[in-house]
Order: C-alpha cells, then sequence, then structure tokens
C-alpha cells in the first residue's frame, strides 16, 4: 500500500511540475532560463542513446556478415538486422531499411545513419560501406575487420576506465572537498563562517572559487579523460 502511495504522490509531483512549467512558459524570462537547460537535457539523451547503438555494433555487424554469407543482397541484409536486433539500433536499421524499401538510393539512406547516431564507430561503417559499394570490395571482409577493431577497441576502453578510475575518484572527492568542508562549518559554527556568504569580501571570494573550481574542474578532466 505504502508503494501505491508513492508512486501516487510522484505521480501528483509530476503533473505539478509540469502545469508550472507550461504555466510559465509564457513568460520570455521562464523560457530563456528554460530553453538552454531543455536544451543540454536533449543533448545528454541523444548522446546516452548513441552510445548504446554504439555498444551493439558489434553484434549488428556480425548479423550481416553472416546475412551476406548466405547468399543475402546488402538491404536484405540491413532489414534482417533491423529485425533481429533491440532498440536502439533496431530502429535505425530499421529506418534505413524503410527508406529502401521507399525508392531511395542506399548510399544516401545508409548515410542517415551516421547522422542518427554520430559516433566515430558509426561514421567509420558507413564510410567503410560507402566506398566498397563503389569500388567493388568484399563487404564480408570489411565487415569482419571492423567487428574486431571495434571489439579491440572496446577492450582498450574498458582497461583505460579501469585504470584511470582511482584518479575519476580523486579528482571528485578534491572538487567535492572544499563544499563538504563549508557545509560542515556552516552547521558545526554558523558564526564563523558567516562572514563569507553575508559580506561583499566573502561573495567575492566565493566567485573565486567557483572559478578556480570551474578550472580545476576542466583541468582534471583532461587528466583523467585519454580518448583513443
Amino acid at each position: 500500500m505504502s508503494t501505491i502511495i508513492f508512486f501516487a504522490v510522484a505521480a501528483m509531483v509530476a503533473l505539478f511540475a509540469v502545469g508550472l512549467v507550461l504555466c510559465l512558459w509564457r513568460e520570455p524570462r521562464f523560457r530563456l532560463l528554460v530553453s538552454p537547460i531543455f536544451a543540454r537535457i536533449k543533448s545528454l539523451l541523444r548522446a546516452h542513446r548513441s552510445v548504446r547503438a554504439t555498444r551493439q555494433l558489434p553484434d549488428a555487424l556480425l548479423l550481416l556478415c553472416n546475412a551476406l554469407k548466405a547468399g543475402l543482397a546488402l538491404p536484405q541484409a540491413v532489414d534482417l538486422a533491423a529485425s533481429l536486433l533491440r532498440p536502439p539500433l533496431s530502429q535505425e536499421f530499421g529506418r534505413v531499411a524503410a527508406q529502401l524499401r521507399m525508392g531511395r538510393d542506399f548510399d544516401s539512406a545508409f548515410a542517415s545513419l551516421a547522422d542518427s547516431i554520430p559516433t566515430e564507430d558509426v561514421t567509420l561503417l558507413t564510410q567503410s560501406v560507402d566506398v566498397l559499394r563503389r569500388t567493388g570490395g568484399n563487404l564480408i571482409e570489411t565487415f569482419s575487420s571492423l567487428n574486431a577493431t571495434i571489439a579491440q577497441r572496446r577492450r582498450i576502453e574498458e582497461k583505460i576506465r579501469a585504470l584511470t578510475s582511482q584518479g575519476v575518484a580523486q579528482a571528485i572527492t578534491l572538487l567535492m572537498l572544499p563544499w563538504f568542508l563549508s557545509a560542515s562549518l556552516f552547521v558545526l559554527a554558523p558564526d564563523f563562517i558567516r562572514p563569507l556568504y553575508s559580506t561583499r569580501l566573502g561573495i567575492s571570494l566565493l566567485a573565486l572559487v567557483f572559478l578556480l573550481e570551474a578550472a580545476g574542474a576542466v583541468w582534471l578532466r583532461k587528466i583523467v579523460l585519454i580518448r583513443i
């Protein structure tokens, strides 16, 4: 019963928040404030979807290889992969297959896959297919080598992520430590920390801390983030 009450309250809060946003959306100031937040959320969701689709790419390449070995044409292999894969990559392959059935040429239909999933692996796949269709290369060998390359890159990325996990934890600790100490002082000794947010000098120091924290976060990210 408590679970039902929890979800009911959560739904009411969500409906209230949506209604409040819809009411305030007419205000230009509110729209100017909230629009970048919505754009950022949309960008993060798209990036997360692209990462999920890229993780499914080795399975898709294996399906395409097996379909081509069985004698299917490449458009038929794409349609088969769309029916056997899971979202979100199945949706993208299904969109390509639908465009091919509507009469769109294969090169432009397959190039739209890189527009929907803007990652290096998908771009490499679409460019390889484009070049091989024009020059008459072996798609089966190309898909097999791409699958091996992507799998090897993923193993290297996982190894790098394991080696840099300690650095990431240390970076988060260093960035959160000043604010944790400030919150502790605010609870234990409020009179001691009150000048930090009630005087002009204290507010200036807080602004300087924000800038230094942002610069430190960028610097630490460049140290612990290794691209291959």
